[in-house]
């Protein structure tokens, strides 16, 4: 029981890191999204630091339950893989809802938020290990 709840504090204190650091990054950002698209900015940054959020908190909940591997590696490359294929398709399912969102009201910051929150999981992962 207390390997349980230490599992649980632990992925909670993750996912608590990655939602702060999204929020930060939400808000260093969201001068740049205003300035360069207005309101429709805000709306594509607030999109991209959902859809990058989520599949961290994901992961860090399948790797405390399941114990996917031991290997830090192998760990650190099924975040990659499932982030990719979480954010590649909600990406599509926005696009095809809100058409009116391009470049520099979406794209950019989806693809900020995804290194930037595949980085700090990265960061988080390897700090665990290395403890």
């Amino acid at each position: 029981m207390n390997d349980y709840k230490d599992s649980l504090q632990t992925t909670t204190s993750q996912c608590g890191r990655l939602a702060v650091v999204t929020a930060g990054l939400w808000l260093l950002l969201a001068g740049p999204a205003w300035s360069l698209a207005d309101a429709e900015g805000l709306e594509g940054l607030s999109y991209a630091a959902v859809i990058c959020l989520l599949p961290g908190w994901l992961f860090f909940f399948l790797v405390s339950r399941y114990r996917v591997a031991d290997n830090q590696g192998t760990v650190v490359l099924l975040g990659t893989a499932m982030r990719l294929l979480f954010v590649v398709a909600v990406v599509m399912i926005v696009q095809s809802m809100r058409t009116d969102l391009g470049p520099r009201e979406f794209h950019i910051w989806i693809i900020v938020f995804y290194l930037a929150m595949l980085l700090v999981e990265t960061l988080i992962l390897v700090k665990q290990h290395s403890a």
